[in-house]
């Protein structure tokens, strides 16, 4: 991947977030982005194999009692 198209995926990635954070928006739920995180600790805490996949974009979502 080029410096020329990343924009483009990165793009992508943002409204593919929107899509999934509104179809799970309902009462008493809520999911938002997460703007800023250490790729190290995502990728041990899930077990994401770094060399294989790369962590660009992550939402939490859950439920309030």
């Amino acid at each position: 991947m080029t410096d020329e198209n990343i924009t483009g995926h990165l793009l992508m990635l943002g409204y593919l977030a929107q899509f999934v954070c509104l179809q799970f928006l309902g009462e008493n739920k809520f999911c938002r982005p997460i703007k800023s995180f250490d790729m190290n600790t995502v990728e041990s805490t899930l077990g994401i194999d770094g060399t294989q996949y790369t962590s660009y974009y992550l939402l939490i979502a859950g439920e309030v009692d």
